[in-house]
């Protein structure tokens, strides 16, 4: 299911527009889970006050969304890779060592 297709089912009226309370709803159909400050977080920097929101904007949200502690959990297994694979400390690695990580056995 895509953004269009979930943002579909909100906008009841064929308005090309959701309630903003709805953006939750929207998150949750793509199986993050976010709380209210994150919400809140997320309407501060695409709803202009109107409460309602546009594909455009939700696509926005959905994109940006990092899902809270998942995404925290996902960044420490991701940097735990790294220190165990010898590039701890490193923001990047060449395509080079990426592909020699990737062929390493588990």
């Amino acid at each position: 299911m895509d953004v269009k297709e979930v943002f579909d089912l909100y906008d009841v009226e064929g308005e090309g527009y959701i309630p903003s309370n709805d953006l939750g709803n929207v998150l949750r159909a793509f199986g993050h889970n976010p709380t209210e400050s994150e919400l809140q977080e997320l309407l501060l920097t695409v709803d202009s006050g109107s409460g309602r929101l546009s594909l455009q904007e939700v696509n926005t949200c959905v994109s940006n969304f990092k899902g809270g502690a998942d995404y925290a959990q996902q960044v420490r297994e991701v940097d735990n890779m790294m220190r165990e694979a010898g590039f701890a400390g490193k923001s990047s690695i060449s395509q080079d060592e990426f592909i020699k990580l990737m062929l390493q056995p588990v």
